[in-house]
This record gives C-alpha cells, sequence and structure tokens, in this order.
C-alpha cells in the first residue's frame, strides 16, 4: 500500500510539473493540496450503516414535520374538504423538494394505499409484514437501515396512527371521516383502500433510499 501511495503522488508531481513552464517552480504545497482533494475516502459497512440510519431518522422526521405543518395550516385556512384537496395538489410537491435537496428518494408505502404511487414493492411488502407481525406479537417495532443493491442503503421507519388527525383522513367512514370527505377522496383516489384504521395501528412506512454516495459525502 505505502509503495502505490508513493507512485501515485509520483505520477501526480510529475504531471504538475510536466503543465509548468521551464521559468516556474513547482509548487510543492499545492501538489499536497491536489493529493487531498482527491482522496478516496474509505468508510467501513458498519460506519455506512449507522450514517444511513441516522440520516434516514433525519429524513423521515423533516418530512413528516412538513407534511403536518401544511396539513394543519390547510385545516385551519378551508376546513377538511380544502385539506384533502391540497394534500392531493401539494403533498407530492413538498416531499420531491426534500428529495432534490438531500439527493435521496423518499416514500410512504402501504399495503392498503390510496395513491398507487405508494404501492409498496415486494421487499417493502416483507418489511411492512415484519412490523406488523411485530405489533401483533406486542414487540417494539424500530426504524432498520438494509442494502438494497450494492450503491444504495434502503431505510424503513414505521408509520402508526398515532392521532386523531390520522384518523379524519384514515378513519372509519362514517365516523371519523365523514361521507361528504370521503367522496371528495374517492374523487382523486377511485381506488382508495386507506380507510378503516384505529389508533395504534400500522398505517404504513416510510422508504427513504440513501445513495452510498450521498453518505459518503455526508461524512
Amino acid at each position: 500500500m505505502r509503495t502505490f501511495q508513493h507512485f501515485l503522488y509520483a505520477l501526480l508531481l510529475f504531471s504538475v510539473i510536466q503543465a509548468c513552464s521551464p521559468q516556474q517552480s513547482v509548487d510543492r504545497e499545492a501538489v499536497k493540496n491536489e493529493l487531498a482533494s482527491r482522496e478516496i475516502k474509505r468508510i467501513s459497512q458498519s460506519e455506512r450503516m449507522e450514517k444511513g440510519l441516522e440520516m434516514g431518522k433525519q429524513i423521515a422526521a423533516a418530512a413528516q414535520q412538513a407534511l403536518q405543518k401544511n396539513l394543519k395550516g390547510a385545516i385551519d385556512k378551508g376546513g377538511m374538504e380544502y385539506a384533502l384537496t391540497y394534500c392531493n395538489q401539494h403533498a407530492l410537491f413538498l416531499v420531491k423538494e426534500l428529495e432534490d435537496s438531500l439527493s435521496v428518494d423518499i416514500m410512504r408505502v402501504s399495503q392498503k394505499f390510496r395513491n398507487p404511487k405508494d404501492e409498496p414493492d415486494s421487499l417493502e411488502n416483507l418489511i411492512l409484514d415484519a412490523y406488523q407481525y411485530s405489533l401483533d406479537n406486542g414487540l417494539t417495532v424500530e426504524p432498520a437501515i438494509m442494502e438494497d443493491g450494492k450503491e444504495v442503503l434502503l431505510f424503513t421507519q414505521p408509520i402508526l396512527i398515532s392521532n386523531t388527525l390520522c384518523l379524519t383522513c384514515h378513519g372509519a367512514i362514517g365516523t371519523d371521516i365523514s361521507e361528504e370527505n370521503y367522496d371528495t377522496i374517492l374523487g382523486y383516489y377511485p381506488k382508495d383502500s386507506a380507510t378503516g384504521y384505529a389508533m395504534g395501528q400500522l398505517r404504513g412506512m416510510w422508504a427513504i433510499r440513501i445513495p452510498t454516495k450521498t453518505i459518503v459525502n455526508s461524512l
């Protein structure tokens, strides 16, 4: 390894010398800085997973906060019917802004999905089954991180029905959700199946895919 590093240093030094005119002296400090800027970060798998888990939690919290804040603002402004329209038009855009700023892919998936885009893939289905099994058996459900291909980590975090605000969109039709509001929901999502939930039940999960490059660049 040391021989290779010496070779790399010599090769880079030679390229810098070649680029200089005969009247120019070689700036050794500039060469050192160039080497440092080209240094490849090497982190262990455990470090990568730990950082991915930390990032996933932060991203899920930020996304949840943004969605809830805007939903509450829409309800305060125009009531539930207005909020349903607002969410249909703006929820994906709010998440997309966060995705683009962080270079990640953010989804909320559920086996009882409202938007067809939120239908889980085969891997996500298995994880949702595992979360449901844990809840059914009185076990704690926690965020998780795993590899999803060579260059991507998949962060998941269960989404539970934790307050009455959730039930106004996903509870029982006719009690938690008025018939009029559910007609509005069906107008946007004719094949909706995301109702009938009660407090504490598993609504779905955050599925956040974080490229390894994004994780390495954050260290």
